[in-house]
């Protein structure tokens, strides 16, 4: 529908994918309708859009403060057994096989997964957390979550998730996901100190 002008001009200023789907739309107006290249063209364009979006999902994990070139050196300091990632973008089934990207070390005691950069999350994000629980299960650590958005924390409560994690491991931020991560580990040791105490005694 447009002018060759306008049509030049787009084949040299836009994408590689908005072109080829322009030029596709192009040849089906000659050869059928401007009905269905429209309907192809409308479809192309929502896979590329879910591509480009899936691209800019991330999940980063914070360094410790004591390796080197750390980023949060002059953040926070991060105790050992304590482990961070970020994920930013979309959560939906363009992006769940970078969740398997999250991994925890033989001393990790809790998984801290920040999302205030997590607009959505959709049934195949909810299905990829929840392999990521049973991830941590099996290798006995705890699941944090810091800054759920609304979207995700309302599909997280539907899903039962909520609860299978423990509302109390839902923080508000970061700084009160690891405040509460420390007082669950320094709960754990004095646990282990009054356990070591009762044996000792006893023997």
């Amino acid at each position: 529908m447009s002018g060759w002008r306008n049509f030049a001009h787009l084949c040299h200023t836009a994408s590689k994918g908005a072109i080829a789907t322009l030029l596709l739309t192009f040849m089906l107006t000659i050869v059928f309708d401007l009905v269905t290249a429209i309907a192809v063209g409308m479809l192309i364009t929502v896979v590329l859009f879910m591509k480009m979006v899936s691209e800019e999902t991330e999940v980063k994990g914070w360094q410790y403060y004591c390796d080197a070139d750390s980023e949060v050196t002059h953040l926070r300091e991060l105790p050992k057994s304590v482990r961070v990632y970020e994920i930013n973008g979309p959560m939906f089934f363009g992006m769940t096989d970078r969740i398997t990207d999250i991994s925890v070390k033989e001393f990790t005691k809790y998984l801290i997964i920040r999302m205030r950069g997590v607009p959505s999350l959709d049934s195949s994000g909810m299905n990829a957390l929840e392999n990521l629980y049973d991830y941590c299960e099996e290798n006995g650590v705890k699941l944090i979550f810091s800054h759920a958005n609304e979207q995700p924390m309302k599909t997280m409560r539907r899903a039962g998730f909520v609860d299978l994690v423990g509302e109390e491991h839902f923080r508000p931020n970061i700084d009160d996901a690891i405040a509460h991560a420390r007082e669950l580990l320094e709960a754990e040791e004095a646990g282990k100190g009054v356990k070591g105490a009762k044996v000792e005694k006893a023997a």
